[in-house]
């Protein structure tokens, strides 16, 4: 009987997640947003597609519909050693083992990404001061992109096409929409649940030739910092700058409040 009720309490809630998610991509598809995004990746989403595995707990599952891309059909999430899904939350890691999520590779012809015109940003659950949620890098040259909302030294770091990244300090509470963006060759903007950070002198090298990862960085094909990568990401993207970012924000939020579990 319990584990009927529970079925039931899912199959509730996976519908509700749906239209969550369906009114999110209709907000930004007439907000005519999506063309700033190449990628768009929902991972709190709840699977609409086949069956539910393990009605007996609220948190289970792995979530074909939480790692497509919601762009296109192609550069869907690859999931590395099986992190942790925690259903209607997004992916997680847990802290020990090298688990990650493979996205995009920037460097693939004809996305709107480019050296100095490119964005990558997260929603973040947690107000955890642990690793890099979302990035990739090469060391031949030294490039990369990456964005940590509260690093295990409590500060917000972005990097977009450059050798280092810049530190924004200590921002608080990091729970919320993180959003970088490059649109010169010489500097950086963070925002935070789009108010800005300012715009700091980062001079950009090149494209690195590797996918992002989720929950930690690509370095080189190998997981990095996964000791650190800890937090709930409900939500991660990656493309072309100059979005109407007060839109994508409210989009964003109402969906996690449309979302409920989350």
């Amino acid at each position: 009987m319990r584990a009927t009720s529970l079925l039931l309490r899912k199959k509730a809630l996976r519908e509700t997640g749906a239209r969550a998610v369906f009114n999110l991509m209709n907000t930004l598809r007439v907000e005519n947003q999506l063309q700033f995004f190449d990628a768009l990746y929902i991972l709190a989403s709840y699977n609409s597609r086949g069956t539910i595995d393990n009605p007996t707990s609220i948190l289970s599952s792995r979530n074909i519909d939480a790692v497509r891309n919601r762009i296109s059909n192609n550069y869907h999430a690859t999931e590395i050693l099986s992190p942790l899904y925690l259903f209607g939350y997004g992916f997680r890691g847990d802290g020990t083992t090298d688990m990650a999520l493979s996205l995009l590779n920037p460097t693939t012809v004809g996305l709107g990404y480019a050296l100095n015109d490119c964005h990558i940003g997260l929603y973040n659950l947690d107000d955890i001061a642990q690793g890099i949620e979302l990035g990739q890098q090469t060391t031949v040259p030294l490039t990369g992109a990456w964005i940590a909302s509260k690093y295990s030294d409590n500060n917000s770091y972005l990097n977009l096409n450059a050798a280092a990244s810049v530190n924004y300090g200590n921002q608080g509470d990091c729970r919320g929409w993180w959003y970088g963006e490059r649109v010169a060759s010489t500097g950086v903007t963070m925002y935070k649940n789009n108010v800005s950070l300012g715009t700091n002198a980062s001079t950009s090298v090149s494209i690195a030739n590797q996918p992002f990862y989720a929950l930690s960085t690509n370095r080189n094909g190998a997981v990095l910092g996964t000791s650190e990568s800890t937090k709930k990401m409900a939500i991660c993207h990656i493309g072309k700058s100059g979005m109407d970012r007060a839109i994508v924000k409210a989009a964003f939020d109402q969906f996690i409040i449309n979302n409920r579990y989350a």
